[in-house]
């Protein structure tokens, strides 16, 4: 056989290539995700490596974001700092090191790697909002609290500050004066909603003393019984059985409806031991020595093997106060010959929170198993949504009569900050978020998000490429030790589209960012946004400096499947617009109303334009 050659070449030269060969052939359409079978484990292995992922992406967002609000007061633009970090973030994005199928090696030198993107990102962040609170009117009694959204739209959401930053004045006032719920809570931080926070801006809370004015009642209660402890807010009523730990009922109170057909929030783990039968087409070695590749869960010997945990060592009502009520429930997984693994749950009701929390705490010590969290909806449909980057994609239930055989091998499959499942006629559906889990499965009206994974490290391809293989590490596991996994229910009435799943789950994936500013005078005012965009679906994701030039990049895409128009809306005077490609080179003219920005977006189209500013910017 001849050798294969390779060439380098850019992207049109070699769909040029492609469209010479096929010119004259019929090539059926393929309407759909290139699916990748026999790689479902990469979803979720090396869970640590997929958390660090998706914080890195939206610190780097985010700090993107506000060093470039910053510039015009006096920051410099950090463009080395933030093109070293996300080069070192997608060097962990390359194909063996993100989805987990690496040796231990890689995986200490990229917790190096990340560590530098959380210190550069974090540093980045704090400096640009300190340089903007300078700028800011924050006088007045006690200290200035400033609430950052560095989302295009306004939303109320969960602050948390620390203790020590209020000293003794944590009591919270708005912008009108008005004193609002607080709470202490264990882990030495005051928690209050903010509620409507401007987009892509600010909103000034104050922390005074304790006055001895009454705090305001709200709609958050907690009560217990000896069979199970209910939460309750403006939305839901959740009721958790202290015997078994689960969630028994989850009541939408605004659409009356219960959302559970069964026990919801189910931590299933199953055996997951590799199998053999299947030969690599690269090497010629049997798939079953590629255990962190594949999920084996339905290839056992004997069929399905799995437990449920419903035996809890503990079930309490750990919190209870006007802005967060949470239970706690711990259960305790033995597996002969390794150590005992525990799951720590936390089910948290919020003031004004739209959303059931959870928290999941698990100290890992499992071989060849895998764990999942299952809700049995009450919500029927033979499809279920995920989002895809920059998009989504739905699915058939895999087990269904009318599933095609491509659709039966999706039984586990690809996902990102959201998946939900609703009504075939679009009038009810229920939402899951996540903040760093990518493998999910749903049937038969159940939705299951994939947890953690035990496979041994693949240390044995060390051989392959004439490296030395050290034997005692051969039966070395993933994911041993601490993970700590948020997740949340988003009930609502229509499908997704009309709910802004989408925004609820970039809300709890960039969380609101709180400062302490001391008291002084400003230019600014206590309340502004400097970037807003509109319609609610399409979703502004970056504000950055332009590549080549000083001046601003916006990205931004639609979510919803349909044709619309955007509306940018800038604090300031713009001085032009133009459109670009990804690349940033500039396609066409954009015409502009003062501080207004009106161009076209086509259903799921990703858009890119650059706003030119007066020259007034510092450098």
């Amino acid at each position: 056989k001849k050798p294969i050659k390779g060439l380098f070449s850019t992207a049109r030269e070699y769909f040029d290539i492609v469209t010479n060969k096929i010119k004259g052939k019929k090539i059926p359409p393929l309407n759909d995700e290139l699916y990748l079978q026999f790689h479902r484990g990469t979803y979720t292995t090396q869970g640590k490596v997929k958390k660090n992922n998706r914080r890195a992406e939206c610190l780097l967002e985010i700090a993107e974001k506000f060093s470039t609000l910053a510039r015009k007061y006096g920051c410099e633009y950090p463009s080395k700092e933030l093109k070293e970090a996300w080069e070192k973030l997608l060097l962990n994005q390359f194909h063996d090191v993100l989805p987990g199928s690496s040796i231990p090696e890689v995986y200490e030198d990229s917790e190096e790697c990340f560590e530098f993107i959380f210190n550069t990102a974090n540093s980045i962040i704090s400096k640009s909002l300190k340089t903007v609170a300078a700028k800011i009117d924050t006088s007045g009694e006690g200290k200035s609290l400033l609430v950052f959204n560095p989302l295009s739209w306004s939303r109320s959401d969960v602050v948390e500050v620390p203790l020590d930053e209020l000293g003794h004045e944590f009591e919270i006032y708005d912008e009108k004066g008005r004193i609002i719920p607080s709470q202490m809570i264990e882990d030495g931080k005051v928690v209050f909603i903010a509620e409507d926070v401007p987009p892509v801006g600010y909103k000034e809370y104050r922390a005074k003393r304790t006055s001895r004015k009454k705090m305001p009642l709200t709609r958050l209660s907690s009560e217990e019984t000896e069979k199970e402890i209910k939460l309750e807010n403006e939305f839901f009523i959740v009721k958790v059985d202290k015997e078994t730990g689960l969630v028994k009922s989850t009541f939408d109170k605004n659409n009356r409806k219960e959302i559970f057909q069964d026990c919801g929030n189910r931590i299933q783990i199953f055996e997951d031991y590799p199998v053999s039968g299947r030969k690599s087409m690269m090497f010629p070695i049997d798939a079953e020595a590629l255990d962190a590749w594949e999920v084996y869960i339905y290839q056992q010997p004997g069929g399905v093997k799995y437990v449920e945990l419903k035996d809890p060592v503990e079930v309490r009502l750990a919190e209870k106060g006007p802005v967060r009520a949470r239970i706690l429930v711990k259960y305790k997984y033995t597996q002969e010959g390794r150590s005992d693994s525990i799951f720590v749950q936390e089910i948290m009701l919020y003031h004004k929170i739209r959303l059931v929390k959870f928290k999941l705490h698990v100290d890992w010590h499992t071989e060849h198993r895998l764990a999942k969290v299952a809700f049995p909806l009450n919500v029927h449909s033979d499809f279920t949504t995920y989002e895809a980057p920059y998009g989504f994609i739905t699915r058939r239930n895999p087990i269904s009569l009318n599933a095609t055989p491509a659709e039966r091998a999706k039984y586990e499959v690809p996902g990102q900050k959201w998946i939900d499942h609703s009504n075939e006629n679009g009038s009810y559906g229920v939402s899951l978020l996540n903040d760093c889990k990518y493998g999910f499965d749903a049937f038969n009206d159940v939705i299951r998000m994939t947890l953690l994974r035990s496979a041994i490290y693949p240390i044995y391809i060390r051989a392959l490429f004439g490296l030395s293989v050290d034997e005692e590490a051969l039966g070395e596991l993933t994911d041993q030790g601490e993970h700590h996994i948020a997740y949340a229910l988003y009930p609502h009435r229509s499908d997704f589209k009309e709910a802004l799943t989408t925004r609820k789950a970039y809300e709890f994936n960039y969380p609101i960012v709180p400062i302490i500013e001391p008291s002084h005078e400003g230019d600014l005012p206590k309340v502004y946004s400097f970037v807003s965009v509109q319609p609610e679906d399409v979703i502004l994701t970056v504000i950055k400096k332009a590549e080549d030039s000083d001046d601003i990049i916006l990205r931004f895409y639609e979510t919803s499947g349909k044709n619309t128009k955007a509306v940018i809306r800038v604090a300031e005077t713009l001085k032009g617009a133009r459109e670009t490609d990804l690349l940033e080179n500039e396609t066409s003219e954009i015409p502009i109303q003062e501080r207004t920005i009106e161009v076209p977006i086509s259903k799921h189209e990703i858009k890119t334009i650059k706003i030119i500013m007066p020259a007034s910017i510092d450098q």
